[in-house]
């Protein structure tokens, strides 16, 4: 059961910037939990209370940065205190200790990676509208529940209840992060108003259909299942449709390939002797035996995307101008000429 416990624990790569109850009761309840387990989080670092109205923080200083533009989309990209090492089942589960090791006693800010976004529209009759948002578990305890149900791989495609984050809990969190080198990055998009508007409108249905309220890394927030917090973030991108859109989803995301006999339900109970075998399996090569696909986006490497962009001026043959936030880097790429905003609630495509 340790063993699960860690692997679980390290399961999801997303941070709640605060926990918070949940703002709606989900349509299809998860399995609850009262395990004790670690949850990712903020936490150590600067102690200080961060000046969220001043000159300093988030709301000034984004609004001196990019909040002009007519319309764009930014991506907050706060990455984990060391990559999280998704070779195996193992390294993953290792790769989370050692980060939760430094916030708990070398001063980090966060245990694993976290993406969080806005968009900025201007509407047909010159007023603005605007999101900011993240998407986050309630708590992460109820993925162990389902494994020890024996649900096994199957949990990765799971969700247990999430939540929206409010525009004041990352104003807050951002200040804080922006002001200490290397903790967050930023990605802002100048896309055309129909994309934008698209996706304000994608955002606002996900938001009013519930389907916020289902959090994990293996459901599809384009699909209407639920999703994760750099899923939803991409799916954001995605929408609004910028012609490169396929090579940074190639740069941003991650694939792995899992057993398909270790996908436990009601008629196929998988257990610790099931998985121990696979422990040390690299699961980011297709196997050769029956497998099933998981697809997801993280947040550490779409901070590193926003780093070479930054420090080259330039991607994906087009240039990048640079910006700060504080202490933090960012970067503004026009896509506004070359965006045409993409279907969502989709229903075709599966995970074989």
């Amino acid at each position: 059961m340790t063993k699960y416990v860690a692997v679980f624990a390290a399961l999801f790569n997303c941070l709640p910037a605060a926990a918070q109850p949940a703002l709606e009761t989900l349509k299809d309840a998860a399995p609850a939990a009262e395990l004790n387990i670690p949850e990712p989080r903020l936490g150590g670092g600067d102690s200080q209370p961060a000046d969220v109205a001043g000159p300093a923080g988030f709301p000034a200083q984004a609004a001196a940065a990019y909040r002009s533009l007519p319309n764009y989309i930014t991506l907050h990209a706060i990455p984990s205190p060391r990559p999280m090492n998704w070779t195996s089942v193992s390294s993953l589960a290792l790769s989370f200790a050692r980060n939760e090791l430094a916030v708990n006693y070398f001063g980090q800010t966060n245990s694993i990676g976290h993406v969080s976004f806005e968009i900025g529209c201007t509407l047909p009759d010159g007023s603005r509208s605007f999101t900011m948002t993240g998407q986050s578990p309630v708590s992460m305890k109820g993925f162990t529940e389902q494994v020890k149900a024996g649900s096994g791989y199957g949990a990765f495609f799971g969700y247990v209840e999430g939540r929206l984050q409010t525009p004041q809990e990352l104003d807050k969190a951002l200040t804080r992060l922006s002001g200490q080198k290397g903790e967050v990055a930023f990605l802002t998009m100048r896309v055309s108003r129909d994309s934008c508007l698209e996706a304000a409108r994608y955002m606002a249905a996900y938001r009013a259909e519930g389907v916020y309220t289902r959090y994990g890394l293996g459901v599809r927030p384009l699909y209407a299942e639920g999703g994760g917090c750099a899923n939803v973030g991409a799916s954001v991108v995605e929408v609004a449709g910028p012609a490169v859109f396929p090579q940074l989803s190639e740069k941003w995301s991650r694939t792995i390939y899992l057993p398909k006999k270790l996908m436990g339900g009601p008629e196929n109970h998988v257990g610790a002797g099931d998985i121990a075998p696979y422990l040390l399996t690299d699961w980011t090569k297709k196997p050769s035996y029956p497998s099933k696909t998981l697809f997801f986006y993280d947040p550490d490497l779409i901070y590193d995307w926003i780093l070479a962009a930054h420090k080259a001026g330039a991607s994906e043959g087009r240039p990048a101008a640079r910006y700060a936030i504080n202490k933090a880097r960012g970067v503004l790429l026009d896509y506004s000429g070359d965006t045409a905003p993409t279907a969502w609630w989709k229903t075709e495509g599966g995970g074989e």
